[in-house]
């Protein structure tokens, strides 16, 4: 488009910044270039020089500014824009819903939101827990009613009296039905 809009002719110097070497991996003179080798350019970072700039690298490696308004749709990388901030618009959050609508929030809503959400999701979570609590309870009654059950069938008065350890006559107390009895059945020795 530059040579369409004769900014560009044949002979003219150009500056360039970002060119790229295509073909080869690395870097030969001129004159014994394959030629498969070339150098990619983008119109965006190509403009013409002044007529007495010297040819070769610049000393000054910064790519070189440009307005908004001279750059191509499809011209490639551009190495630096030239713009003015007028205004600075807040933040804004936007949610899809589930119907397919979209919600858009500024910071206060989408805090007020996520503290929302954030009670849901605890409430959830507790609601999760104590149902979860109650089966563990319940499996852990069932299991110590289990555990009741069988040692109060293999525990005779005779085997009652032959325990001498604290922990095997707390278990035998506490699993029994009837306490009382387990109790009864113990010596002096054992009551100790």
């Amino acid at each position: 488009s530059l040579f369409r809009e004769k900014n560009l002719v044949v002979g003219q110097k150009i500056i360039i910044h970002g060119a790229e070497l295509i073909g080869s991996q690395d870097a030969c003179t001129p004159l014994e270039a394959p030629e498969s080798l070339m150098i990619k350019i983008s119109a965006n970072s190509t403009r013409p020089a002044r007529w007495y700039a010297k040819l070769g690298f610049h000393r000054d490696p910064r790519p070189f500014q440009l307005p908004i308004s001279t750059l191509f749709s499809e011209g490639g990388m551009v190495g630096c824009v030239d713009v003015i901030v007028v205004r600075i618009y807040p933040m804004q959050w936007m949610e899809k819903k589930s119907k397919g609508m979209y919600v858009f929030r500024n910071e206060r809503a989408e805090e007020r939101e996520a503290q929302i959400h954030y009670e849901n999701q605890q409430r959830k979570l507790e609601t999760l827990y104590a149902k979860i609590e109650t089966r563990l309870q319940e499996q852990f009654r069932v299991d110590r009613k289990k555990k009741r059950e069988h040692k109060i069938q293999k525990l005779s008065d005779q085997q009652i009296m032959m325990l001498q350890d604290g922990v095997d006559l707390y278990e035998a107390i506490q699993n029994s039905s009837d306490p009382i009895s387990v109790e009864a059945c113990l010596n002096e020795q054992q009551l100790r």
